[in-house]
């Protein structure tokens, strides 16, 4: 047996005993790096229908597609299109009821992509609820901040560090308005395609085959898919397979394929109020080194997608369940069982 067959056996292993341990329906684990390349999948896309995990399946990624944002907006910096220091207000014109934001004069790009604005959250359990009764809380975006306008500040723009989804659904719709196009036909030209994500969209359908649904004790999966599935807002935007989300870390992180080197630079600089979160990205010490990335959780999702610089490496974790144990950092038990082979 090859040594990159003998790993990929022993990711299997770990995936199929984590879900066992996890009580979760299924998932995949996808390892892309110099030494090894491979997605191995477990358990089920549905536990109504039976049907199968495969490498090639796709799961909402929830938080962990805010790099993505984050990379087409700073495409636009790039472009010289808009500036970090640039409050929002100038670019996003006429603003509607937006203006009525808490801080809205104020708040710049840079203090969007790095949760520095004092906006606050405008995703929570009222959202949700609210949302399923009225669908149109999941495409526009006004309707969608509609319970954080006229919300008093968390703090003043720059002040603190406070992760707050309202800073990625204006970032999408920034995209929006300086692209003039929908976020998922722009995502698709500047992140997808250059970076070879062909199985990837913003959206998806959960009944057609291959996509996996979502098990969770908050919601019925019905509910649970459309929360997910027909967001169409940059805070949690993207539909994806293990092996597209490695190579879309690869293509920004190690290639450099996406932006250039001083943007990229800007993207991994941690925060002033934050020293773990650069701009959508986060910074974590292990024992591998650091590692950049990001995590996303909703009712029924669970994401963790992270490159580990040193060893030129992605690992990608995607499930359509929720976890029930608080030991469940399977990323670092791959990466242990990855680097020390």
């Amino acid at each position: 047996m090859s040594a990159s067959s003998s790993a990929a056996k022993s990711l299997q292993t770990l995936l199929d005993d984590f879900i066992r341990r996890e009580r979760l329906p299924g998932a995949v684990l996808g390892v892309l790096g110099p030494e090894l390349e491979c997605v191995v999948a477990s358990g089920v896309l549905d536990r109504r229908t039976g049907a199968r995990v495969t490498p090639e399946s796709r799961f909402y990624i929830a938080s962990s597609g805010k790099m993505v944002t984050a990379a087409a907006v700073l495409q636009l910096v790039d472009e010289e299109t808009i500036r970090l220091d640039q409050p929002i207000a100038e670019l996003i014109d006429p603003p509607g009821a937006l203006e009525d934001l808490p801080n809205w004069e104020q708040i710049t790009v840079q203090q969007l992509l790095n949760h520095t604005s004092g906006l606050p959250d405008y995703f929570d359990e009222d959202f949700e609820t609210s949302a399923l009764e009225d669908r149109t809380m999941l495409h526009d975006i006004e309707a969608a901040l509609a319970g954080v306008i006229d919300a008093e500040a968390e703090d003043e723009p720059g002040a603190a560090y406070e992760y707050s989804n309202t800073n990625y659904a204006l970032l999408g719709h920034l995209l929006e308005v300086c692209d003039e196009a929908k976020l998922g036909d722009i995502l698709s030209q500047r992140i997808f395609t250059p970076a070879g994500m062909t199985a990837s969209s913003v959206g998806a359908d959960p009944r057609r085959p291959g996509v996996a649904s979502a098990h969770t004790d908050d919601h019925e999966t019905a509910d649970a898919n459309a929360i997910a599935y027909d967001s169409r807002f940059g805070d949690g935007p993207v539909t994806t397979t293990a092996g597209d989300l490695c190579r879309f870390l690869v293509a920004l992180l190690r290639d450099e394929e996406l932006l250039e080197s001083a943007t990229l630079a800007r993207l991994l600089k941690p925060s002033k109020r934050a020293k773990e979160y650069g701009l959508g990205i986060e910074l974590v010490d292990s024992d591998w080194g650091l590692v950049q990335g990001h995590s996303g959780s909703v009712s029924g999702f669970q994401a963790e997608a992270w490159y580990y610089p040193d060893q030129e490496t992605a690992i990608v974790f995607l499930t359509n369940g929720d976890y029930h144990t608080d030991d469940h950092d399977v990323v670092t038990e791959a990466a242990d069982l990855v680097f020390e082979e």
